[in-house]
C-alpha cells in the first residue's frame, strides 16, 4: 500500500469515528432532554460527590508512590480530570522531575 493510500485510509477512519462519536453524543443529548429531573436533585448531587471522591482516591493513591512530585501538582492532577497531558505539555518539567532526565 502506498503512503498516500495509507494516509487517506487513516484520515477516512478518523473522520468516520468523529462522525460516529458526534452522533452518539447527539442521541444522548436528545434522550436526556426527555428526562424529568425535578425530584432527583439530591441523587444528582450525591452522584457528583461520589465521582469526585472516586477521582481523588484514584489520583492520590496512584501518585503516593511518586517521589519528587509537589503536593500542589497532585491537586492539579486531581482537578484536571486525571489527565496528565496538559500539565506535561505546559510545564515540560514532569519528565525531568519523575525520571531525572
Amino acid at each position: 500500500m502506498s503512503p498516500t493510500t495509507k494516509l487517506n485510509t487513516k484520515t477516512f477512519w478518523e473522520v468516520l469515528a468523529l462522525i460516529a462519536n458526534s452522533l452518539v453524543f447527539l442521541m444522548v443529548g436528545l434522550e436526556i432532554a426527555r428526562i424529568d429531573l425535578t425530584g432527583k436533585w439530591m441523587m444528582i448531587l450525591f452522584a457528583i460527590v461520589i465521582v469526585l471522591v472516586g477521582r481523588s482516591v484514584a489520583v492520590y493513591s496512584s501518585l503516593a508512590f511518586v517521589k519528587n512530585l509537589p503536593t500542589s501538582w497532585k491537586h492539579i492532577f486531581n482537578w484536571g480530570g486525571v489527565n496528565y497531558t496538559p500539565l506535561n505539555t505546559l510545564t515540560g518539567r514532569l519528565k525531568w522531575m519523575l525520571l531525572g532526565k
